[in-house]
Formats: structure tokens, sequence, C-alpha cells
């Protein structure tokens, strides 16, 4: 899938509804709160990308923290987060923006967090590799980053994946697939993307980029999640990164 096309799925009316209603019904996980309670401090400025219309962001500030940007590539997406913003009369600085070049100084941010894997969702590990890169730019010399990928070897894909390394084999693979990992699906408000990574590939993306893993945990074993969350997203690994010393 071209990253037109991703993009043109986050700017839909109802793409743009179901994020606006998991702002307002689904919130911050249990496990979120965790890994980021235990990852910044409440004085920690941070930066989210791919913010959508606030579900992290408008979570985490009314748990304390007081010094968020947010950013998404879609326009859409950020005219209902500021619209929620104006009604809940926080200070979260929400602008449209692409991770690809980021609009901030070197060294500008305590830390980062890439939420509900929005970084999968960039089509391209060039892509990837190079939102990395630009992520590590902006936050201070040992800042960490916090983002979560699914997972070729969680044991609900397992089956999934080796009949998918069969198709790639056979030659018989989705033609919107460009690497293998790539995962595009038809739900009733559009045709999403997703790349699904292996641990390993992860760790070499992130050596690459100058980030150290510090820890990578299943949502599962993170904490137990209510219906609204499990509705919302299927489990998923949580990543903890440190950049290392420039």
């Amino acid at each position: 899938m071209k990253p037109e096309d991703v993009r043109a799925f986050y700017e839909s009316d109802p793409v743009v509804d179901h994020y606006f209603r998991a702002t307002n019904n689904v919130g911050l996980w249990q496990s979120e709160k965790i890994i980021f309670g235990n990852t910044f401090s409440p004085d920690a400025s941070l930066l989210e990308l791919g913010c959508a219309s606030g579900r992290i962001a408008f979570g985490l500030w009314k748990l304390g923290w007081k010094n968020i940007t947010a950013l998404d590539y879609s326009q859409r997406m950020i005219d209902e987060a500021v619209n929620i913003n104006n009604a809940l009369g926080s200070n979260i600085r929400f602008m449209q923006g692409d991770a690809l070049m980021l609009p901030f100084e070197d060294e500008s941010f305590d830390g980062a967090i890439f939420g509900f894997n929005g970084l999968m969702q960039n089509p391209g590990e060039a892509r990837r590799i190079k939102i990395l890169q630009e992520i590590h730019r902006v936050v201070k010399s040992a800042g960490c980053l916090v983002f979560t990928t699914h997972d070729q070897e969680h044991p609900a894909q397992k089956a999934f994946w080796e009949e998918e390394k069969i198709r790639w084999q056979n030659g018989t693979q989705c033609p919107l697939h460009k690497e293998f990992g790539d995962r595009c699906e038809t739900f009733p408000i559009g045709t999403s993307f997703m790349h699904v990574p292996t641990h390993d590939e992860i760790l070499r993306i992130l050596n690459a980029t100058g980030w150290t893993s510090i820890s990578s945990e299943f949502r599962s074993s993170i904490a137990v999640e209510n219906d609204p969350v499990r509705e919302f997203s299927d489990d998923c690994r949580f990543w903890v990164i440190k950049k290392n010393p420039v």
C-alpha cells in the first residue's frame, strides 16, 4: 500500500469518527498507564506521534502530564483533537505534521510516544527507519521512546504468518503487500495497512537508528484490559527504548 493511501484512510469520515469515539469511550489502556508511568515523570516534556484525536494525550493530561505536544499526519484528526481540547481547556499542543520531517529542534523533548502501532502503519522499512532517526534527533540524550507493534511470533498470529510465508514463496501474496510482514485488512470503515514485524526485526532497526531496547512485553502480560480496550485493539507488544548517546 502507498503512503498516500494510508493517509487517505485516516482522513476518511468513518475512521476519524472511530478514533473520536475511542478518545471519548476507551481512553488510556491500563497497560499504557503502567508503561508510561514507569517510563516518564509527570514533568517530562513529551512528544506524541500519531496522536489521532487525542486518546493518549488527553489520558496523560488527565493523569497529571502537563507538557505534551501531539502530532498527527491527518489534519482531520488534528481538527477533532483541537475541538476536544477546546472543550476540556487543556494546554496540550496539537499540530499536523509528518514524522519523517519533524518540525522541532534537536533534543527538544525528554521523551516520545508512538502509540497504537502507529509506527508500523507507515509502509516501507526505509520510512520506519527514517522516522526512528527523526525521533532520535528530537529526543534528549538518554531519553526514551515508547511504541507498540503487533508481532508475527504472537501465539494468536503464528498460524497466519506460516501460511503467509507459503503465499510469498508461491508468489500469491496480496499485491498491496510490498514487504513480508505487510498486512492490509478491509473493514466496514475501509482498508487499513499494518506492518507486523518479528522481535528480531525491531531489534535490527533499533540498532541501525541509535536506540537500545530497555523492555518489550506483550500487553496481555502487563495488565488485564477492560472490554472496550479489547474490542478496540488486539494484543500488541510494548517497546520501551532509550536513545544512545550521540
